[in-house]
């Protein structure tokens, strides 16, 4: 990380920002062992989402396992899909 933000610049226009410091080698690093394990080979993404979710900077605040995983892959399709953001609202129609 620390080379990425050596490329985009951010150490040179750190004063127009919120953070208070680029140098990551002083950032505390913590170790958490109890994060919800995926159960297939195609949900780490979304673990990984779920976790940032309900991350309060010291601990999840809510547990959750892979049926509610399977559930959100459903949910964040149609948050996408329906974003302001999006550019494309479309939903394609296919003919069987």
């Amino acid at each position: 990380m620390e080379r990425y933000f050596e490329i985009s610049g951010y150490n040179e226009r750190s004063n127009q920002t919120i953070w208070p410091d680029f140098d990551l080698s002083t950032w505390p690093v913590f170790s958490v062992t109890s994060i919800p394990r995926q159960k297939d080979l195609s949900s780490c993404g979304l673990f990984m989402l779920k976790c940032m979710e309900h991350w309060n900077g010291s601990k999840l605040t809510t547990k959750f396992k892979q049926g509610d995983i399977d559930i959100f892959r459903r949910k964040l399709a149609a948050i996408l899909v329906g974003s302001t953001s999006n550019d494309n609202t479309d939903i394609p129609t296919y003919n069987k």
